[in-house]
């Protein structure tokens, strides 16, 4: 039971003990009696209020609030209401103080870059609209009708791969950065297509001209296949890179 509550039930008490001494004669002074009925009414009506008024969780209400979860494999910068309120780290959630809704939440996705400092990857972003206090936002893979992929290579060759994004697609993406030997590199995120693919040469490598993976897969094969799919919610593409 809440303070509140303890507090109605103190007051209903109160007002009970008074109205039984003046209906037994206890106070003999008019005035008293009157006092008395009067403060008894005071508190009977004060302890309905607090009854009414308390909240259903017996706690008072906290700050508006918005909770955003971020499943991307990279940060996000937020926007609340044209405010900027930094970023959200990749797989993290934060809270943020709203001060009115419904609110409009917008969000872009922070690309790994190259040494030179270009950004890996496509444009990504999304708005929440109408948000409600006390809710949850999820940021995933999906904007709107878009859907995004994030491909993680390994490489565990000995040589520098190169990589072409929706190679002979109007999309495609050449960043001209190197996948250095075994290690694992973020490429970013990519609008998926029907037809969406990654062409991977690996200089001084025994491998093909050419390694590749497909959205789909034609039914020839012009290149050593990746096989590998997208996964929820983030969109991660894990591909591996052998000799």
């Amino acid at each position: 039971m809440s303070i509140g509550n303890i507090f109605a039930v103190a007051l209903i008490l109160l007002s009970i003990a008074l109205f039984v001494a003046v209906n037994k004669g206890w106070l003999h002074s008019t005035t008293l009696q009157n006092l008395a009925n009067i403060a008894g009414i005071v508190a009977l009506v004060a302890a309905i209020l607090l009854f009414i008024y308390q909240p259903s969780s017996g706690e008072p209400p906290g700050d508006p609030n918005l909770h955003i979860v971020n499943d991307l494999e990279v940060p996000v910068e937020i926007t609340i209401e044209g405010e900027n309120r930094g970023e959200i780290d990749s797989k993290k959630s934060k809270t943020f103080l709203i001060d009115s809704f419904p609110a409009t939440v917008k969000w872009i996705a922070v690309n790994p870059q190259t040494r030179n400092g270009n950004d890996l990857g496509d444009y990504m972003a999304g708005a929440i609209k109408g948000a409600d206090n006390n809710t949850t936002i999820h940021i995933d893979h999906t904007v709107k009708d878009l859907i995004y992929f994030f491909p993680k290579v390994v490489n565990s060759t000995n040589s520098n791969c190169s990589f072409i994004v929706d190679f002979g697609l109007n999309s495609v993406n050449r960043s001209g950065a190197l996948i250095k030997p075994h290690t694992i590199a973020n490429l970013g995120y990519y609008e998926l297509h029907d037809k969406s693919n990654i062409y991977f040469h690996c200089e001084d490598s025994t491998l093909p001209y050419y390694i590749k993976w497909e959205t789909n897969p034609e039914a020839y094969r012009t290149a050593k296949e990746l096989d590998a799919e997208v996964e929820p919610p983030s969109g991660i593409l894990n591909l591996t890179i052998n000799e």
